[in-house]
């Protein structure tokens, strides 16, 4: 492959072949040609200046070998490969959280504020009308967006992780303590989650954190189970094994080996 005399492939051919014009690859030949000086190949071992922010070299072996510089940015692929009923769903729940964040720009009143008569109908002052007292039903719905969106999120995020983490427990374990989180995930998962919720909020002060907490819980139980299957199939594999015999620990285990390969299904 090498061009330029009898260098070895992947060493730069200033100093390493006669003539010193041109670089060569292995399986690839001469990158380019003529770079008859020394001094022209430092730094760049023949190289044309304008390709020489584009190849890097580490060492290898004693010599040389040019990759080209991958991208600085490239799309994942899982949103490469999304379906268009995903993307509408994630559009409608980003217009969804932009109008709660910028409630305060958006409104066209103020929450409590009292800005016409009772039970006025739809106007063009007041699309949905107005309240028992006069307040905008507009205005109120943007603002109790925010509540709405915030409990719902902070619920979500308790309930993946917690489900998550305990399914992945559980299937790493294995033995007893998988078979307590699995008939208590069924036990409550026996009940149901909205009859269960009412009788814990009836014995306990209902407040935000509150809702988030029994929200999240409640709904941990569906994200154990998928959490749990999905871990028990990929604890048998290969490169688990050597991370297990490498005298890696659990946790290691569960967040580097297992967590990255069930994200997808999980999400």
């Amino acid at each position: 492959d090498c061009q330029c005399g009898d260098a070895q492939p992947g060493l730069p051919c200033c100093g390493g072949c006669r003539g010193g014009s041109g670089v060569c690859v292995s399986g690839h030949g001469a990158i380019s040609r003529g770079c008859g000086d020394q001094a022209g190949c430092a730094g760049g071992a023949g190289l044309r200046r304008d390709l020489r922010g584009d190849l890097h070299w580490p060492q290898h072996a004693g010599g040389y070998h040019l990759y080209p510089v991958q991208p600085a940015f490239e799309a994942p692929e899982m949103m490469k490969n999304i379906p268009l009923s995903a993307l509408v769903g994630l559009m409608i729940t980003g217009v969804y959280f932009f109008v709660a964040i910028f409630a305060d720009w958006i409104a066209p009143f103020g929450m409590a504020e009292v800005v016409g008569d009772v039970w006025e109908p739809a106007s063009a002052k007041h699309l949905l009308g107005t309240d028992n007292i006069g307040r905008d039903l507009l205005t109120r719905m943007i603002y109790g967006g925010q509540t709405t969106i915030f409990i719902a999120t902070m619920g979500t995020i308790l309930s993946f992780v917690t489900g998550s983490t305990l399914g992945f427990l559980a299937a790493v374990l294995g033995g007893w303590a998988d078979q307590a989180l699995s008939r208590l995930v069924d036990l409550l998962m026996a009940i149901p989650s909205l009859i269960m919720a009412l009788v814990i909020l009836a014995m306990v002060p209902v407040t935000v954190p509150v809702l988030i907490l029994v929200m999240g819980l409640l709904d941990a139980t569906r994200v154990f189970r998928l959490a749990r299957s999905v871990a028990v199939d990929i604890n048998v594999m290969e490169y688990v094994e050597a991370a297990s015999l490498r005298g890696e620990g659990r946790l290691w285990v569960i967040f580097r080996e297992i967590l990255p390969n069930a994200l997808s299904p999980l999400v």
